[in-house]
């Protein structure tokens, strides 16, 4: 009878514990896996926009299909849209693992709106910086693919890449993550949100988050692409002097949309989700005798 007691207490403490793992490593998976389904058609895409302002989405997706294809096979074409995919699938993994736990981290204890958003951009931005240092290497090897770009060393990759990248993700987890604590802030506190409501907010949430994100992203890949040493500054600014600000600045930003929305959506799914669920475990351990 007592190892009996012993056993069912040993179960019981696992449960949470597991219930823990799942809404941490569990919950960012699966949200940013169903989300890289979508987004991963449009990778190739979205450089070739960004690389030529002046390219349609419709016949950057001609011709990004018709790589090496002219036969028009199914496969080859669907191969040729998702090249790149596996190190950017791995990079929005670490991001959604990175970010979600540790803007869930600084964001514990808050009180009140105000609190909220201000603990959620300083979440976002941490969780820029925090992910861009360990992912700036599949970022690299990502861009590697979809442009005609060597691969730089691992020191010019931190050197030339970081502050960009680290820029253009804190800009991303900052939108999410403001509007992912409005959100859960009006379901709790002004009106309970039918799950269709929260739905539609957590979509215009990755929609905002990646529009806004745009014109950093575009800079970041033609800073990839730069041979003569110049900085962002110096690119963004010839960039201008050609295109025009207007196109500089949007610039792919359909394909930015396309390819970068799916897992700005998840990650707020999943920053929700995640909360939630943290929180209803350590309200349940609280009471527990």
């Amino acid at each position: 009878m007592q190892q009996a007691n012993l056993d069912s207490l040993q179960n019981e403490g696992e449960k949470p514990r597991n219930a823990v793992l799942f809404y941490r490593l569990g919950v960012p998976f699966l949200t940013t896996s169903l989300g890289q389904v979508i987004s991963g058609a449009f990778l190739g895409v979205k450089a070739d926009m960004q690389n030529n302002p002046n390219l349609g989405m419709r016949a950057a997706f001609q011709t990004r299909y018709g790589i090496d294809n002219e036969a028009g096979k199914v496969l080859k074409g669907i191969s040729n849209l998702y090249k790149g995919n596996f190190w950017n699938y791995t990079y929005t993994l670490i991001c959604s693992l990175t970010g979600n736990n540790l803007v869930q981290w600084v964001k514990t204890g808050r009180e009140g709106v105000t609190e909220g958003i201000f603990n959620a951009a300083l979440g976002g931005v941490a969780a820029g910086c925090l992910e861009a240092s360990w992912a700036a290497p599949l970022v690299a090897r990502e861009l590697n693919k979809t442009t005609a770009s060597t691969l730089p060393s691992l020191r010019h990759t931190y050197t030339k890449l970081y502050p960009s990248l680290a820029f253009r993700d804190s800009v991303g987890w900052v939108v999410v993550q403001v509007g992912t604590t409005l959100i859960e802030d009006r379901d709790s506190r002004i009106q309970k949100l039918s799950s269709t409501e929260k739905a539609i907010w957590f979509v215009a949430t990755g929609m905002l988050a990646a529009l806004i994100s745009s014109p950093a992203d575009a800079n970041l890949r033609r800073l990839y692409s730069e041979k003569l040493g110049r900085g962002p500054v110096q690119i963004f600014g010839e960039s201008c002097q050609k295109y025009g600000i207007s196109k500089t600045l949007t610039a792919g930003w359909k394909g930015r949309l396309a390819v970068v929305s799916p897992p700005y959506i998840a990650y707020a799914v999943a920053q929700s989700v995640l909360e939630k669920g943290l929180a209803d475990r350590s309200s349940v351990s609280t009471r527990a005798p």
